[in-house]
């Protein structure tokens, strides 16, 4: 017996083989297909049963028995057009599967996409969530806030009402105010009359002032030139004008400097005036200054802590009855 006939005989009574065979080509339409085959095969063998039953018989008639097997040939010729035609649709079936495993790589990579979407979409549901809880939170202090705002507005409202109660005696002020201020700017129109004539009446006593600084200041000049004389030293003094400053008398002669100021009432400030000009003098002008310096003050009157002021910085303070301070001892 042949490989195939073994073959074809294993698929014919050995039910496990046949499954096995058809397992291995995994396709479930050559199951079908080798089902129904095996249903005609049980018939055919069935057949071939009786053949052989009648061949037993009839061994003698040897010619049936070659008809019998002639046809036996052709079924078995049949037979392997079959199994051909099963090859075929195996191969067939292989290319499909093999489609179908290419369009399962495809769904699988789709699904691992789509799972990939999946896992952005639950990030992003889970981002949604924190955003909704927050925004819960924040309706919440809304709320909160709401009901602090209501219970303001209503103290707002009390407020209100007492405010237009203060409105309605602030008006009630404000007519008694604007009556005081009717009075109070009569009152003041008077007062600017008052001013007007006490305006002129400065003005008359500042021309007066004037006149009198230059009536003291000529006569200062020529005491103190006067008093110099009789200490011994000819000098003509005059004001001193500066670009940053003035000198009301000022006067050098050899070697002597004079330097002071004059006032109708003098006080420290002006002592400390004159010590002042004449460092600033002798500090940027030092060609205006010689060694021996005079620094004097002439005036009417002067109180007794800037005479105590005057002789201690050495400052002679004189009026046209006397000196006040003893002038200085110039040493040669």
């Amino acid at each position: 017996m042949s490989i195939k006939e073994e073959f074809l005989l294993l698929l014919e009574k050995d039910k496990e083989f046949r499954y096995a065979v058809l397992g291995l080509l995994g396709l479930d339409e050559i199951i079908k297909r080798m089902d129904q085959y095996h249903q005609t095969q049980i018939k055919i063998l069935e057949r071939l049963e009786n053949l052989e039953r009648i061949q037993t018989k009839l061994a003698e008639e040897h010619v049936s028995f070659r008809e019998a097997l002639a046809k036996l040939s052709e079924g078995q010729a049949r037979l392997e057009a079959a199994m051909a035609r099963l090859s075929e649709s195996q191969a067939r079936l292989e290319e499909r599967q093999a489609r179908l495993e290419e369009r399962q790589i495809k769904l699988e990579e789709r699904q691992a996409r789509l799972e990939e979407r999946q896992i952005k979409l639950e990030e992003r549901q889970a981002r949604l969530e924190e955003r909704q809880i927050k925004l819960e939170e924040r309706q919440a202090r809304l709320e909160e806030a709401q009901a602090r705002l209501e219970a303001a507005m209503a103290r707002l409202s009390e407020s209100q009402a007492r405010l237009e109660e203060r409105q309605a005696r602030l008006e009630e002020e404000q007519l008694r105010l604007r009556e005081d201020f009717n009075k109070m700017l009569a009152r003041i129109e008077r007062l600017e009359e008052i001013q007007l004539r006490m305006d002129a009446r400065l003005t008359r006593m500042e021309a007066t002032l004037d006149k009198l600084t230059l009536d003291i200041e000529e006569e200062a000049r020529s005491v103190v030139r006067w008093r110099l004389r009789e200490m011994g030293y000819e000098v003509d003094v005059g004001p001193l004008m500066l670009p940053d400053g003035e000198i009301n008398i000022y006067g050098v002669s050899d070697g002597v400097c004079v330097i002071g100021e004059v006032s109708v009432r003098a006080g420290v400030k002006l002592v400390d005036e004159v010590v002042r000009k004449a460092a600033f003098l002798e500090r940027k002008y030092p060609e205006k200054v010689r060694p021996k310096k005079i620094l004097l003050i002439y005036t009417s009157w002067i109180p007794f802590e800037a005479i105590e002021e005057a002789k201690e910085k050495g400052v002679w303070v004189l009026k046209a009855t006397g000196d006040i301070t003893p002038p200085p001892k110039l040493t040669s």
